[in-house]
């Protein structure tokens, strides 16, 4: 039962082993999202950010990534980040709102 998982997921993953460009390693990245190794995908995104720090998307699932990783503060500067790219990102304002809670902040209503 397995194998055939790991043979699915490397069949995926092979063509981005060789990540250069950030949209590889921003794919790379929801890989391991999706398979819960988040320490993995922190790098991905981290290296996708260096080649394109205007990738929103980076930088809203390094903020996910951070707080599925129990570092809000972390979450939330990457967020911020995102939110200084587009300050009307639903995604990016959500996921601020829950790092907020996780502080113990008040969030607005």
């Amino acid at each position: 039962m397995i194998l055939p998982k790991f043979n699915a997921f490397l069949k995926e993953a092979l063509p981005l082993i060789d990540a250069k460009t950030a949209a590889k390693f921003l794919a790379r990245a929801e890989r391991h999202i999706k398979a819960k190794r988040f320490e993995l995908a922190q790098a991905d995104l981290t290296e996708a950010i260096k080649l394109d720090p205007k990738l929103i998307d980076a930088q809203i699932r390094r903020g996910f990534v951070m707080l599925e990783r129990n570092d809000a503060k972390s979450a939330i500067a990457d967020l911020d980040a995102a939110l200084k790219i587009d300050p009307k990102s639903t995604r990016a304002m959500i996921e601020r709102g829950i790092a907020n809670r996780v502080l113990g902040r008040p969030t607005r209503r």
